[in-house]
């Protein structure tokens, strides 16, 4: 059995360009826009109808519970893996779109740790529309009240 090379690719976690300018009027440091982002994205997957079918489909990447609950668990975990700096993925740029990307030679198992969650992150789409300044509003607030519960 050969090895191939197996790349997963998905759209870069962005923001708008309103997006960007309400974080830099609220002086935020890079850390918190991420951990806005991230908590942004979370809150897109918590709104996703997942059906069993869907969760059938992933079941190899919900440790073999094939429920829709299973596959939102492995979805939030997918954004978790993707947040933050990481040693195997990679940003490229092409034609005015940011991408992540990663891989590597394969025996039919996943290359990187994060090879996976990339690819599911891009199955349902998670990625593609840029988080919006609402969408940030939300995360912070809900950031706001996690603060207050600890």
């Amino acid at each position: 059995m050969g090895q191939d090379m197996a790349i997963a690719v998905t759209r870069d976690p962005h923001r708008t360009t309103d997006a960007d300018r309400w974080c830099k009027a609220h002086n935020l440091y890079s850390d918190v826009k991420n951990d806005l982002t991230r908590r942004a994205l979370i809150a897109r997957i918590e709104q996703l109808s997942l059906t069993p079918d869907d969760a059938a489909e992933w079941d190899h990447l919900t440790e073999g519970a094939a429920t829709p609950h299973a596959l939102r668990a492995a979805l939030i975990a997918a954004v978790n893996t993707i947040s933050g700096p990481r040693r195997d993925v990679t940003e490229l740029r092409i034609e005015d779109t940011w991408w992540i990307g990663s891989g590597g030679f394969s025996s039919g198992d996943a290359p990187t740790d994060a090879y996976d969650p990339i690819t599911l992150l891009d199955a349902f789409r998670i990625t593609d529309q840029p988080v919006t300044t609402d969408e940030l509003i939300n995360a912070s607030k809900q950031r706001a009240e996690a603060s207050t519960d600890s």
